[in-house]
């Protein structure tokens, strides 16, 4: 089978390798699509990851796929020809943050695409413990259609969780930082949540212009206006009741405690750039305000049947986001690549 691998720092490579096997307790899948990650552009040019990966490896972890051999384990629950989605996240399902509900904090760890071969091939191998824990959702008949569509659940999934660690809800206004596939999935969020007043901030133009399309209240660009002036204006003074940096901009963060609300919420949603030095912030604003900061990471089985529902019931708009498809030999080159701008989300069909 043909497979995308990496071997180093921007040295990503096209190979000819055998179909995986699989044993009793595993699943093979013909990959249908496999959504390009901001990551995997990162972990591209830095060849590898601080997550841990041995190289080489297949790439790719936001996927759909066909089952085409079942584990003997797994034949009463598991059909070939049935379609699957499977989170990214291999929990152990055993450790203290599993067995609590949190298993995309599990201590033991592993994910697809880091530790085990990802999606930019034609065929995958999934892991027991990935059926195990429930990261493996099958995908009814009559929606097969939409399979391209459905490959964004997994980073769907990861902005369900990030609003519900902020307890986004109804009134509540927002800034959501950049405007990328997962910002756009925090506008749309956000809508549907309720919330009055969505202010996006991005540094393209293209971008800023698709938010303000699908919905957002105000759109900034720093190269145009002064962010906290422009925020507080629009908040009537307050600030915003959640902060949501999705783009990995250590100064938005810096930032961002001039632009939350007294009880507001900042999420450092996106990751940073390996090597930042960290950020400085006033304590006794944070103190007196009752600010809360969190993180958000990957997602749980809940939140990736959750981002299906969306997808499938056009909750969640899909179509504008998909602006290019591709096959493995063009996802080669465009991986290698900076992102180009304009293309909001990459769709690779191995085929």
């Amino acid at each position: 089978m043909r497979a995308l691998r990496l071997y180093g720092p921007s040295d990503v490579r096209l190979d000819d390798i055998p179909i995986p096997t699989i044993n009793d307790q595993e699943l093979l899948l013909k990959i249908d699509s496999c959504s390009i990650c901001g990551s995997d552009f990162r972990n591209v040019r830095a060849g590898g990851s601080s997550h841990g990966m041995e190289l080489p490896r297949v790439l790719g972890h936001e996927l759909v796929g066909t089952i085409v051999e079942v584990g003997e384990t797994w034949r009463n629950q598991f059909n070939v020809g049935e379609q699957v989605v499977v989170g990214a996240i291999v929990p152990c399902s055993r450790c203290i943050m599993c067995v609590n509900g949190h298993p995309n904090q599990c201590v033991n760890k592993t994910a697809i695409s880091y530790q085990y071969d990802g999606a930019f091939a034609e065929y995958m191998r999934v892991p027991e413990q990935s059926i195990r824990s429930g990261n493996v959702i099958k995908v009814a008949a009559h929606h097969q259609s939409i399979r391209t569509h459905l490959a964004l659940s997994e980073p769907l999934s990861c902005a369900i969780n990030g609003q519900e660690i902020s307890q986004v809800t109804l009134t509540d206004s927002i800034v959501i930082v950049g405007c990328g596939p997962l910002g756009l999935f925090h506008l749309q969020l956000a809508k549907l949540k309720g919330c009055t007043n969505i202010i996006c901030i991005d540094l393209d133009p293209h971008r800023l212009s698709l938010a303000k399309q699908i919905g957002a209240d105000h759109i900034f660009s720093p190269h145009e206006v002064d962010l906290q002036e422009a925020i507080l204006q629009a908040t009537n003074g307050l600030g915003a009741n959640v902060i949501m940096i999705a783009a990995p901009d250590p100064q938005a963060v810096q930032d961002s405690l001039n632009w939350v609300a007294p009880r507001g919420r900042i999420n450092i949603f996106g990751g940073m750039p390996q090597g930042h030095q960290g950020i400085s912030f006033n304590l006794n604003k944070i103190h007196y305000q009752e600010i809360t900061i969190h993180g958000t990471s990957d997602s749980t089985p809940q939140h990736l049947h959750q981002a299906m529902e969306l997808i499938i019931t056009n909750r969640i708009q899909t179509d504008f986001m998909i602006t290019k498809k591709i096959g493995l030999e063009e996802a080669k080159e465009t991986l290698v690549q900076r992102p180009d701008l304009k293309q909001i989300k990459y769709v690779v069909i191995p085929e």
